[in-house]
């Protein structure tokens, strides 16, 4: 009787579509994160090309770049565990290609990182299992590195402009208003 578990090579036509249905923007992970940040009135753009890696969320006000890492595509286990973890991982006729590109990968990654710090800007990567983990949690982080807290209550009237304006101000984030002219009052 043949061993189920054994591991079976898949053939071309399997390969050429699992890796035509890769994306490497817009991802579930990414989109719904970006939804969550946008919800918390965060303004952003989405892969900028203008910045070393083409960071998935970037903020340029706060100087912050954040990458959504996948976890096989960025080897989070040659991270975690060393190159035996990603050898014994990795089942395919052309292993030594895969652990060479993988290797490539976090060495470039780490590259962009050090470019845009060296830049001066704040770079946070995050795996995307961890980010699926905990969605809110990762947006506070991302929120708070940004520095830019909004009403959350009723109270405060969210998603008001007022409201927004008025914390800001609050925050030192804008200037307080130029005082009104008598003709400005008597028109309100």
């Amino acid at each position: 009787m043949a061993d189920s578990t054994r591991y079976r090579p898949k053939s071309p036509e399997e390969i050429q579509r699992n890796m035509s249905a890769i994306r490497s923007t817009g991802g579930k992970t990414e989109v719904a994160l970006r939804s969550i940040l946008h919800r918390r009135g965060l303004r952003f753009r989405k892969n900028d090309p203008r910045l070393v890696g083409k960071p998935d969320i970037v903020f340029p006000g706060a100087r912050l770049a954040v990458f959504i890492d996948g976890d096989y595509w960025h080897a989070r286990v040659l991270r975690e565990k060393g190159p035996e973890a990603l050898y014994a991982r990795i089942k395919t006729a052309n292993r030594d290609y895969w652990i060479d590109k993988f290797t490539k990968r976090v060495k470039r990654d780490d590259e962009v990182t050090a470019a845009l710090e060296g830049e001066g800007w704040t770079v946070l990567r995050f795996w995307e299992s961890d980010v699926r983990g905990d969605m809110e949690g990762v947006a506070r982080l991302i929120q708070g590195t940004v520095g830019v807290q909004r009403p959350t209550d009723e109270s405060r009237g969210y998603g008001s402009v007022r409201g927004e304006r008025a914390l800001m101000r609050e925050q030192a984030l804008l200037p307080d208003p130029p005082p009104r002219t008598a003709a400005q009052r008597s028109k309100s």
